[in-house]
């Protein structure tokens, strides 16, 4: 019962890479688009880049959930329904 395969089976450490990389690439997302925002000069902000900037979160944010309530749906296993 102590294996590795029994604590941590190559299915569930292949979930959790996936689970990983998918947070990964949503922070680097979420952190260059906040990184543009911060980068800018306050003279030349005005109310289109602030919009493309919101418009690019907000359509992150949806990305973000689908993938959030995509990795937390239970995984069926191959002729078992759980």
């Amino acid at each position: 019962m102590n294996s590795s395969e029994f604590v941590n089976p190559s299915s569930r450490i292949d979930i959790f890479e996936e689970m990983r990389e998918e947070q990964m690439s949503l922070y680097n997302r979420r952190s260059d688009l906040l990184m543009q925002l911060d980068s800018m000069r306050p003279t030349v902000l005005d109310k289109g880049f602030v919009q493309d900037i919101a418009d690019k979160l907000a359509n992150f944010n949806e990305e973000s959930e689908a993938v959030i309530h995509t990795s937390h749906k239970p995984r069926q296993r191959h002729g078992k329904h759980q």
